[in-house]
């Protein structure tokens, strides 16, 4: 069996002080959301084998305050630049070659590409909203026999469903 926990990263500010895109952090509704879906995992006694992330501001931020409250920090994270706004077949890519070693993994990106990931893997049409979570699941042995419709969503949930 192997799972992949999908986090789309907070709600960032509209600008950065760089005025690049890669360097918009999070606002405090970001904060919040990373605060919010941390402590949901932690009730769901979450543990990831190893935690990717894209290396832009507002995921390393999301990433960090989750594995904070997950872990106190300890768990190893690797920032990847390939996952920065990538699309759908970068995604897939990177799934395949993910290390059999690792039975769960979380990776934290970006829409659409985040998104499309999980559906193809679902065959669903759903969208994770700022810092929206799913865990999807693979009866496979191997990361190379994951393939579309092979996954199964085994939950989703956006902060809102939580805050509100």
């Amino acid at each position: 069996m192997k799972k992949i926990l999908f986090v789309r990263h907070g709600k960032a500010k509209r600008e950065s002080g760089t005025g690049r895109d890669f360097d918009r952090k999070l606002n405090d509704k970001g904060r919040i959301q990373a605060n919010v879906i941390g402590h949901l995992l932690e009730e769901k006694k979450f543990k990831a084998d190893q935690i990717y992330s894209s290396n832009a501001a507002r995921t390393k931020e999301t990433i960090l305050i989750i594995n904070e409250i997950l872990t106190g920090g300890t768990q190893s994270i690797e920032w990847k630049h390939d996952l920065y706004l990538c699309n759908l077949t970068t995604y897939l890519d990177f799934c395949f070659h993910l290390n059999d070693k690792y039975h769960t993994i979380l990776i934290c990106g970006h829409n659409f590409g985040i998104t499309d990931c999980m559906n193809y893997f679902t065959e669903m049409d759903l969208e994770l909203s700022t810092c929206g979570t799913a865990l999807v699941s693979f009866d496979v042995d191997s990361w190379e026999e994951i393939s579309k419709g092979t996954g199964v969503l085994e939950w989703m949930k956006m902060p809102r469903e939580i805050i509100e």
